[in-house]
């Protein structure tokens, strides 16, 4: 009666939640982050004098280090979904997808604003508040660590915020440090058991 149950319990998850997400995913978009911030660092210290230059340098390497989050995040999760025997995008994705989508794209007009009004000094903490916003939002369809990691992200963006300056710090920690914890965390607590 109980490995029925448990059984049901596990279809019914299958069918509302996402739970191919890749905990390693997490893991390498917190190196990315850090090898980002790390770059970032390099720029500002190279091209104090340029803010132009600077400015660009730093948009191209936050760019990247999405692009590489994004693309790493996709294939990781496609290949849990093949070995589940699952589709990547079946219903309880295309509901994450559509969850995340309203925080993510209200927050990049905002930052765009930001960017194009040159109040600089608010955009990381715009960054990581509406992604922390977009995973609270997007928790419903995968894992509740998901949404724990969006608590954590949103009151790192409202102390960045709190505490103009220190852009880069709140920056690793968000994206780089947080990350790493969240995907090792993901990756012992339900894809090494699998493997």
């Amino acid at each position: 009666m109980q490995a029925e149950l448990q059984s049901i319990r596990h279809l019914m998850e299958r069918s509302t939640k996402f739970i191919s997400l890749s905990g390693l995913s997490g893991i390498l978009a917190g190196c990315y982050a850090i090898l980002g911030g790390g770059a970032a660092y390099y720029f500002t210290k190279t091209y104090p004098q340029d803010p132009g230059i600077l400015l660009i340098y730093l948009i191209i390497t936050g760019v990247l280090v999405l692009l590489a989050a994004i693309g790493t995040a996709y294939y990781l999760s496609s290949s849990n979904a093949r070995r589940a025997g699952q589709k990547v995008w079946n219903p309880a994705s295309q509901g994450l997808f559509r969850a995340m989508a309203v925080p993510l794209l209200t927050g990049g007009f905002v930052v765009a604003i930001l960017l194009w009004q040159q109040h600089y000094a608010f955009i990381i903490p715009s960054f990581l508040i509406f992604y922390g916003l977009a995973l609270v939002a997007g928790g419903q369809f995968t894992f509740r660590d998901f949404r724990a990691l969006g608590y954590i992200q949103i009151v790192l963006g409202l102390i960045a915020l709190a505490m103009p300056g220190h852009d880069l710090l709140f920056w690793l920690l968000g994206f780089g440090f947080f990350h790493l914890l969240y995907g090792s965390m993901m990756y012992f607590k339900y894809e090494r058991r699998k493997d």
